[in-house]
């Protein structure tokens, strides 16, 4: 079926209009009679479950922090109201500040669920079916982590806080996409919005940290949570390479190994374990 043909069968509407949004790795998606959003799954990730978002997304819902969710089917395919107005996170402090939020009231939140992220599990099977290298810091980075997860209880979490997956208008922000939510712990969240978006400025990450309310003197483990997450998503991407040929996979890998020979050399020149 083309996509055209499946946004006809899942809209529930006659379409009149439908446009690509240039946004998403493993999605395509569409804005439809400029008031939906068609997410349209073409690669399904080995961990993903519909059950498991659909039940993330009503637990969630009287959060208001995602977008409106009207369908979502066995094959991973959505329809959300179009948030008219909105933007991607662009890196304003404003925004930093709302993510921070946002984050906040997610992981305080007294949603219960047993639907677990679990990062350890994840990590091996991405290694596993990855093909990549193996890096000197690993199992320091590894024992550390588990550490941390000893530590900390698990919450509600998001688990890939990109910059496409925060949505903002003059008045309100939204994090949307749940395809990796479930139990996690707080640092996961922290770290992902700092690494997956790349930011360095040390002022916009005390910005976002001092928001969350997250204590300073604690730098060291959220330092340890981005170098695991450079190391999980370095082997998913090469996991998900892999399995689709498809060069966006390849492009992530590269960062992430970027990454990761900053981590070795700060590791090196810091003593940091």
């Amino acid at each position: 079926m083309s996509d055209q043909d499946l946004i006809y069968k899942i809209v529930g509407e006659k379409v009149t209009n439908i446009k690509k949004i240039p946004f998403g790795v493993s999605n395509v998606n569409f804005l439809v009679n400029d008031k939906f959003v068609v997410r349209i799954k073409k690669e399904k990730e080995h961990f993903y479950s519909y059950r498991h978002e659909k039940e993330i997304l009503h637990k969630t819902s009287t959060l208001y922090l995602s977008e409106i969710v009207k369908y979502l089917d066995k094959d991973g395919n959505k329809v959300s109201e179009y948030i008219q107005n909105s933007h991607i996170y662009s890196g304003k402090n404003d925004e930093i500040i709302m993510a921070a939020k946002m984050l906040k009231k997610l992981h305080q939140s007294p949603v219960k669920t047993r639907i677990k992220f679990k990062p350890f599990k994840r990590y091996s099977y991405y290694k596993n079916n990855s093909n990549g290298d193996f890096f000197p810091h690993e199992d320091a980075v590894l024992k550390a982590t588990h550490k941390l997860y000893r530590k900390y209880n698990l919450v509600i979490c998001h688990n890939d806080v990109v910059d496409n997956n925060l949505l903002y208008t003059k008045n309100k922000s939204y994090l949307i996409d749940y395809e990796f939510a479930g139990k996690n712990i707080f640092l996961f969240d922290l770290a992902s919005f700092i690494s997956e978006n790349n930011i360095k400025n040390e002022k916009k990450i005390k910005l976002f940290l001092n928001t969350y309310d997250f204590p300073l003197t604690n730098i060291r483990e959220l330092n340890i949570m981005i170098m695991f997450l450079n190391l999980l998503w370095y082997y998913w991407s090469l996991e998900r390479f892999n399995k689709t040929k498809l060069n966006i996979y390849q492009t992530i890998a590269n960062v992430k190994k970027r990454n990761i020979k900053d981590d070795i050399n700060h590791i090196n020149k810091t003593k940091f374990f």
